[in-house]
């Protein structure tokens, strides 16, 4: 084999390799409030979804572990994706390079081909976030270059997650605007490519519900 063809199989490996250690892969997608979450936000909850919310509070916790597996089978396949791989890659050292305006292209050629694949317009959000916890990109422009929520507060979980180990996050507020909340319940699960740790999925299970300071 040419040593310029090895030279470039490894140039990929170690590209992929950085993908694998540097990233993980955030979902979140709204579905419904665990029992506690219901008896505390149900009334507010209600005016602002009304008869739809009904069905998803309804839901039995067996269709709602069903729910959550096809989502997980979703976004396996996602995490094998050589173009999210690829883009992820990019972000990730355009970031650490400080590159803003490749970072910005970078980011907005992201938004684009991930809101592609959300054929069934189910509304979900991706992030990628370093294992320094930080937003590489994010659906909500507002968090890009932040310090993930679920880093700074249950750092624990965060680094389970880097592990390969699923994790479950009870409601927790997070700020997304000067003086907006919004109520979130998060479950963190591993995703592998070719038995490897390559993206974690953070999946949000809880309705965005707004509050004020």
């Amino acid at each position: 084999m040419p040593e310029s063809n090895r030279n470039a199989k490894s140039s990929n490996s170690k590209r992929i390799t950085l993908v694998i250690l540097c990233l993980i892969l955030v979902a979140v997608i709204t579905i419904g409030l665990t029992r506690a979450a219901i008896k505390t936000t149900e009334s507010s909850v209600r005016a602002e979804y009304g008869a739809s919310l009904n069905a998803v509070m309804n839901t039995t916790e067996a269709a709602l572990r069903f729910w959550t597996e096809q989502r997980k089978s979703e976004l396996l396949r996602l995490s094998e994706n050589e173009i999210v791989q690829s883009i992820t890659l990019n972000l990730k050292e355009a970031f650490e390079n400080q590159e803003a305006r490749n970072l910005a292209a970078y980011r907005e050629s992201t938004a684009v081909y991930l809101n592609s694949l959300d054929a069934l317009q189910t509304k979900t959000e991706y992030h990628l976030i370093s294992t320094e916890g930080k937003y590489l990109y994010s659906s909500r422009p507002l968090f890009n270059s932040q310090e993930s929520a679920i880093a700074r507060t249950s750092p624990r979980l965060f680094q389970d997650a880097l592990q390969g180990k699923a994790a479950f996050i009870p409601p927790m507020k997070i700020k997304t605007g000067p003086s907006t909340f919004e109520t979130f319940v998060f479950l963190l699960l591993p995703l592998y490519s070719k038995k490897k740790l390559l993206v974690s999925l953070r999946h949000r299970i809880t309705p965005r519900i707004k509050s004020r300071k």
